[in-house]
């Protein structure tokens, strides 16, 4: 994703300095030579490739008064800093099991990362009768498995359940390189510590991680802390602090996503029918 990431900055008139990947080039290179069993993603790769692109480099900090000016970059142990304009930055996906949640379908790790997706069986089925999932809810790993799995769900939830096993080898496929790249790319233990006691970790509340550090769980922090109750209702530092501080995350509640209250007022003006 940095290095599409990159290519689409570069498109829109960017001059990418550096690609700083966190992973080292040990895993990074075993994941490249794996590719010959999907040799779509290796011919992407190929197409993607960057002379800026680092391993086992990761942004420490961002520099300046009034805007960005430069940032401080972990490379390979040694710390250098790069005047820049601009920065994305970005430490893995989580998956967006929300709505599954809020319906009552019941959640498993994806893979060996401990990531919390949909759980489903064979047929993509949920634990809840009659709810499939299909895509990103049930774990990344890019479009091609997406589509299996789709494909898998739709005809499993119409009755067609051997035109659904059709498709397993194809999902099978392409979960094996869902798991190859969580296993190459999993944020290692340097990420965990880049945060330091004034870093906020939700930023709707400025509640910095200092104020965190003698919370019990993601209730006490909420009701202490005030954390994850902005308008973003924890859908963003809920995440940042199961993986700084092993929390469950909040329960989603309705909406799921931001609105206008004129969109909710106009919701009562509806015709039932």
């Amino acid at each position: 994703l940095l290095l599409a990431a990159a290519a689409t900055a570069r498109q829109a008139g960017a001059k990418v300095l550096r690609i700083a990947e966190q992973a080292a080039f040990g895993a990074v290179a075993g994941f490249a030579l794996g590719l010959a069993r999907w040799p779509g993603k290796a011919m992407q790769a190929l197409t993607l490739a960057d002379v800026a692109y680092r391993t086992g480099s990761h942004v420490v900090e961002a520099l300046g008064t009034t805007q960005l000016e430069s940032v401080r970059l972990n490379q390979g142990g040694r710390l250098q800093e790069m005047a820049c304009e601009r920065l994305a930055c970005g430490f893995g996906l989580v998956p967006n099991t929300q709505l599954g949640q809020m319906l009552g379908c019941a959640l498993a790790p994806f893979g060996d990362s401990g990531t919390l997706a949909l759980a489903v069986d064979e047929r993509q089925a949920t634990s809840l009768d009659g709810v499939y999932a299909a895509g990103e809810c049930t774990g990344f790993g890019g479009s091609e498995r997406a589509l299996a799995q789709g494909a898998i769900a739709g005809h499993a939830a119409v009755g067609d359940d051997k035109a659904a096993r059709l498709q397993y080898a194809e999902r099978a496929r392409w979960n094996a390189f869902a798991m190859r790249l969580h296993r190459s790319f999993a944020p290692g233990p340097a990420i965990r510590s880049l945060a330091r006691p004034d870093t906020l970790v939700c930023r709707c509340e400025d509640v910095p991680l200092a104020a965190l550090a003698g919370c019990g769980g993601w209730t006490d922090a909420k009701l202490h802390q005030r954390c994850g109750m902005g308008p973003c209702q924890g859908r963003v530092c809920g995440d940042a602090a199961q993986f700084l501080f092993g929390w469950t995350p909040p329960a989603p509640r309705p909406p799921l996503s931001l609105v206008r209250i004129a969109t909710l007022a106009g919701l009562g003006a509806r015709d039932p029918d």
